[in-house]
């Protein structure tokens, strides 16, 4: 039986290309959310060369308008056959369009995505067959695919950096497969194989490139995105019965999608939920495609203490510090040069000012779960944040107000005003009297 593999969201169908290079021999059908060849080539310069190739030298198959959370409607009316033994499904990522606002709710998007393709995959696959997500830095975390994938019947089987040989978690069959030789022209511009875009991928030396959703048709300055930390996980089927889990909801009552557990409020915004789960913010071509503006309605109707707020568990700092209570250390605005890049590798930059106080990662993950990093005087929750030009970001000190502590406004013999107010050292049993004159007294 020849190994079969479907691919998922290949943006420049790069992918895809280069596991066909890399192994002949298996069977390989493309998927992109994009309407046709057309609006693909338009998207990526060099799709109209990776489409000749794949259909025309491979004869492999593209299928257009798949969505990843729903496979089956897409998949199974195109392809000759039905089931495929792994299906891959490299870096999502939907946008930045809810970030801004909320990075709980940013999370929860991508976790809503991530239950969705897990659910949507399974229908795909052969006895036996596996599910493979490839996510960046905290994603895999804040995202919580562990749970989206519980959730959905799955457990997790394998984890492997983005350098390791892709035989040693893509196949299971037994079988014996050989590495095809690197021809000269597959390999990939060099920034895409040395790492300096955050990891290396194994497939780069056969073509594999990661772009941008907009590909080269987005116009910001950072046209590559960095993916540092990259991990290939890979899923199977658990086994375990879904009737329990089934069982509890139906006991909550209520409408709960049963794929990702998010609770709405009436079965009009569970049925618009179901019919788009997880679409990108990017538009293509003139596809008429349910907005951010849309989503974001439909999550403000959630049920403030659903299901979804406990399960997605999206960590919170430990303490919540309202940024005009603080003493701040160190305060920068972004400039060009680090436009949308993750707010752990930016403070960490000699280049940066707060990098004088974050000096490695886990001292930025540190100060982020104690709610001492903020963006545009909003405190940050994830480390893997992207920030934009002109986005200040501060660090303040680890100190909390002192109990009862008092604010005493005090007229001098000159008629000027000075204020005292007293704080507390976290962790130390000390307090400060803090004397100050008010600006314009």
């Amino acid at each position: 039986m020849v190994f079969r593999a479907l691919t998922v969201g290949d943006g420049d169908l790069s992918f895809s290309l280069a596991l066909k290079r890399a192994y002949p021999q298996i069977s390989v059908t493309a998927s992109t959310l994009v309407d046709s060849p057309a609006e693909l080539c338009r998207t990526y310069n060099s799709a109209v060369e990776t489409c000749e190739e794949f259909q025309g030298t491979w004869n492999e198959e593209i299928v257009y308008r798949a969505d990843a959370t729903k496979l089956a409607e897409s998949i199974t009316a195109r392809a000759d056959e039905k089931t495929f033994d792994i299906v891959l499904f490299n870096l999502p990522h939907l946008g930045d369009g809810t970030l801004v606002e909320s990075e709980p709710r940013h999370a929860e998007r991508h976790f809503v995505l991530l239950a969705h393709y897990f659910s949507s995959a399974k229908t795909l696959l052969t006895s036996g067959g596996r599910i493979h997500v490839c996510l960046s830095g905290n994603q895999p975390k804040s995202w919580n695919v562990m749970l989206a994938a519980e959730i959905n019947g799955l457990q997790c089987v394998g984890e492997e950096t983005t350098a390791c040989p892709i035989d040693k978690w893509m196949f299971d069959d037994g079988g014996v497969r050989e590495l095809a030789d690197v021809r000269p022209h597959y390999r990939a511009e060099r920034k895409f194989r040395n790492g300096s875009l955050g990891t290396r991928h194994f497939l780069a030396r056969y073509g594999y490139r990661h772009r941008r959703t907009e590909g080269d048709l987005f116009d910001g300055s950072v046209r590559d995105i960095n993916v540092d930390q990259s991990i290939n996980f890979v899923f199977a089927c658990s086994g375990n019965s879904t009737t329990d889990r089934e069982e509890k909801q139906s006991l909550r009552g209520g409408n709960i999608c049963k794929v990702c557990c998010l609770k709405f409020e009436n079965r009009d915004l569970l049925s618009a939920h179901l019919d788009a789960p997880g679409l990108p913010d990017f538009v293509t071509c003139g596809r008429k495609r349910r907005s951010v503006d849309k989503e974001k309605n439909q999550l403000n109707q959630l049920d403030s203490t659903n299901y979804s707020k406990k399960q997605t568990n999206v960590s919170l700092p430990s303490k919540l510090t309202n940024i005009e209570d603080a003493t701040i250390l160190c305060e920068a605005s972004v400039d060009s040069r680090f436009d949308s890049k993750r707010i752990k590798w930016l403070c960490r930059q000699d280049g940066f000012p707060l990098s004088q106080f974050i000096t490695s990662k886990s001292i930025c993950d540190n100060a982020i779960r104690e709610g001492r990093i903020f963006v545009n005087r909003q405190v940050a929750l994830d480390s893997s944040r992207i920030v934009r030009e002109n986005d200040v970001i501060s660090l303040i000190q680890d100190f909390e107000p002192a109990k009862n502590g008092r604010t005493t406004t005090i007229g001098c013999e000159n008629s000027d005003a000075i204020v005292v107010k007293e704080v507390a050292l976290k962790c130390k049993d000390i307090t400060i009297e803090m004397v100050f004159k008010p600006v314009g007294t």
